[in-house]
């Protein structure tokens, strides 16, 4: 033991201590001289006076500059869906109005080749490469579009309607005769199908967006589910088992894919499909205005990740007139969207195939009368097969 009593031959156990409030103490002054010279003597004296006020502010802005940051991060991952150019010809119907967007829903073929170009059916999850879809001839990609709709915006961004146009209509494609619509995408992709619509309907579009059935996933997991509702028991024709139980379901991943992708057992067939198609839509919007969405910024980032994964759209599509169009739908009550389905006379075979047969004339009326924003009471004055409410959707 030393003369001052310590066992350790007077080893300094506090300099640690003394060298770290040291070095505290110099960052803290360092601190103080930047404070010094950034901030103004009339605002140093403010927060000197009011240090918890002072506190307060700090930690808004703070909070101000983190919502400034994840709003870039979110203007930013918008340039992440690919893109391609729109070309539709020359010879177009001239524009009456609005916003016409054309809206395309790809989904998988199951019997299509492993090697196609665009994905195997059996893998990849489902998920198309969407930057591949203008290139050309998509007959051995085991791609279909399955879905067409046109989505109208009108001019004054009050109203919306969806009208779909059934996968098998009957159709001229230009250079490939009457044929399937969706013959139009596999033959040329998305400008092909543009230019059917335009030059069939005589409806002028703006603009083009192709999703794939793949992202139905994801969207409705980031939503927490949407709901819907079946009003009887559906059992699936093919294995006499009920696919769907009656009632209202929390649809989200495998299950809302299963819903939209469910013909066998409807009773209309394609037809009760199309309905399922525009009423998961109308779901999603509804679900996507709640503020448990719109309040909470780790479920909206994801839902925008997972569209923005899923979507491309024509190159002329710039950010202002999609947020636009965000805007618009966030603002419009559900009550001033309408969807329906083009006039047509039924299911018909035509050689081998099986076509649905377009009531042309009334389907260019119906047209023209929403691009002029007269959809609502065209509807009121002729038949048009509308969406019904969502506790009678089949």
């Amino acid at each position: 033991m030393t003369d001052d009593g310590s066992i350790f031959g007077g080893i300094d156990f506090d300099r640690p201590q003394r060298q770290r409030r040291r070095r505290r103490h110099r960052r803290f002054k360092t601190l103080r001289r930047v404070y010094v010279r950034v901030v103004p003597a009339r605002l140093r004296k403010w927060i000197d006076d009011n240090p918890a006020l002072a506190a307060i502010v700090g930690l808004l802005l703070l909070l101000l500059l983190i919502i400034l940051l994840w709003l870039l991060w979110l203007w930013l991952h918008l340039h992440r869906a690919p893109g391609f150019d729109a070309d539709l010809g020359d010879n177009r119907p001239p524009f009456l109005g609005g916003e016409n967007i054309l809206l395309v829903g790809l989904d998988c073929d199951e019997e299509a080749p492993e090697s196609n170009r665009l994905r195997a059916c059996s893998g990849n999850d489902d998920k198309i490469d969407l930057s591949r879809i203008d290139s050309g001839d998509l007959r051995s990609t085991g791609v279909r579009s399955d879905v067409i709709m046109v989505l109208h915006v009108t001019e004054d961004g009050q109203h919306a309607q969806v009208v779909s146009i059934p996968r098998d209509s009957y159709v001229e494609v230009d250079g490939h005769g009457r044929t399937k619509i969706n013959a139009a995408f596999s033959y040329g992709g998305p400008n092909l199908l543009g230019r059917t619509i335009e030059q069939n309907f005589k409806i002028h579009l703006t603009h083009m967006v192709v999703t794939d059935f793949g992202g139905f996933r994801g969207i409705t997991e980031a939503l927490g589910g949407v709901q819907v509702y079946v009003p009887n028991d559906l059992v699936d024709s093919r294995t006499g088992t009920v696919a769907w139980q009656k009632g209202w379901q929390t649809i989200e991943g495998e299950r809302a894919l299963a819903y939209v992708r469910t013909r066998y057992g409807l009773a209309r067939g394609d037809f009760d499909r199309v309905q399922r198609h525009q009423n998961f839509l109308r779901a999603v919007v509804e679900r996507t205005r709640d503020m448990s969405v719109l309040a909470n910024p780790f479920r909206l980032s994801r839902l925008v990740t997972e569209t923005t994964g899923h979507v491309a759209m024509d190159n002329g599509m710039t950010d202002s007139e999609v947020m636009k169009l965000a805007y618009a739908g966030l603002r419009m009550g559900l009550g001033n969207m309408s969807f329906a389905t083009i006039p047509y006379e039924g299911a018909a075979m035509v050689g081998d195939q099986s076509v649905v047969l377009v009531r042309m004339k009334e389907a260019i009326a119906l047209f023209d009368a929403m691009q002029r924003d007269k959809f609502i009471s065209y509807v009121a004055d002729h038949t048009v097969e509308t969406l019904p409410p969502p506790n009678q959707v089949k």
